[in-house]
């Protein structure tokens, strides 16, 4: 990067890539006074003149829409002699992302004043090579500005997708009496009208009640088991063993809701990770890799096998033998072999 022109209220920079292209980079300061506005656009017209790839970024200290100015006089000082050069120019906004107003006077009620004056402008050659060119505005904290972040390949965001009522949900009697509840409800209106104003309140009350509900821990086991444990060794009547399995269903309810929760969340997780090689994905085959083990193995001759490095032996033999080479140097397959029979103990 090198400096082609500096002053007072900007640094304009040539930027040459490694592959050899070149665009330009205005960092700007505009004019705080708005009267002397009119004479730093004239200088960056002339400066900007040679050039036809080039972006314009900082603190402009200028308004051009209505919709970016909070607080204050309606007037928005200065803007035709801006937009004269903006035109002049072809000068294209920079879309931007994140809140809106850049730069706040830090008064109180309606004293406040709020503006977007930290953005970007470029010509259409930048477009052409940097169509995804969006600014990212950042939250005022120390300054009275906030800092902006220029990204010309910025990150794709994932959309968000409508929030779907899952099947764990289903099971709890509270959703029954929700739904019921708003379907009883009486909105005046027409038919189609009435439908829609129920389903929009149907959905906003099951989506808190969900987000209210979810579950943020696993099943714990061992808090059920210790529970029913002590519980169970203390009946001695039949009231006590009624109280027993009174317990113990709802116990069971909500452990098989939750578990039925947690079988959701696997498979939103492998629907969005698929087969990326992830510390997700290495904890389902260490799982897996647990239940894949062979306790017993019965041979060709019917005798049961649980030593591990006879069972290995077995293996590898009914393999060697399955394809052996013939007389003629090629593999066969032998059909007629004992089949291996596995048995998987819990």
């Amino acid at each position: 990067m090198d400096v082609v022109d500096l002053s007072r209220n900007n640094v304009l920079c040539k930027i040459t890539a490694m592959n050899g292209k070149i665009w330009h980079c205005l960092f700007l300061y505009g004019e705080p006074n708005v009267d002397h506005r009119v004479t730093l656009w004239a200088e960056l017209n002339i400066l900007l003149q040679p050039y036809t790839n080039y972006i314009i970024v900082g603190d402009i200290n200028q308004v051009d829409l209505y919709s970016n100015k909070l607080g204050d006089a309606n007037l928005i000082r200065g803007w035709e002699e801006f937009m004269s050069w903006k035109h002049a120019l072809q000068l294209k906004d920079v879309p931007f992302c994140g809140p809106r107003y850049t730069w706040t006077n830090n008064r109180d009620d309606s004293d406040l004043i709020m503006e977007r004056l930290d953005k970007a402008y470029a010509s259409q050659d930048w477009f052409d090579e940097f169509p995804a060119t969006i600014v990212q505005n950042l939250p005022i904290i120390q300054s009275d500005h906030g800092p902006i972040w220029l990204q010309t390949t910025p990150k794709p965001s994932n959309p968000n997708r409508p929030y779907q009522l899952e099947n764990w949900c289903l099971r709890y009697p509270e959703v029954v009496t929700i739904t019921r509840d708003i379907w009883q409800l009486r909105i005046a209106g027409s038919p189609m009208y009435t439908l829609a104003r129920k389903l929009d309140s149907l959905r906003k009350h099951l989506k808190a009640w969900c987000l209210d509900k979810k579950l943020f821990g696993g099943i714990n086991w061992r808090k059920i088991f210790s529970e029913l444990q002590n519980q169970a060794s203390q009946v001695q009547t039949i009231t006590q063993g009624a109280a027993l399995v009174m317990r113990h269903r709802p116990l069971m309810n909500e452990a098989s809701l939750a578990l039925t929760y947690w079988h959701q969340r696997i498979k939103d997780r492998h629907l969005q990770l698929a087969d990326i090689p992830s510390k997700f994905l290495f904890n389902r085959l260490r799982q897996k890799k647990t239940h894949n083990y062979v306790y017993i193995l019965k041979s060709a001759t019917g005798e049961w096998v649980e030593n591990h490095t006879e069972i290995a032996n077995m293996i590898q033999s009914h393999f060697e033998n399955l394809y052996q080479a013939s007389a003629r140097g090629s593999p066969t397959v032998n059909n007629n072999g004992e089949e291996i029979d596995l048995v998987l103990r819990d």
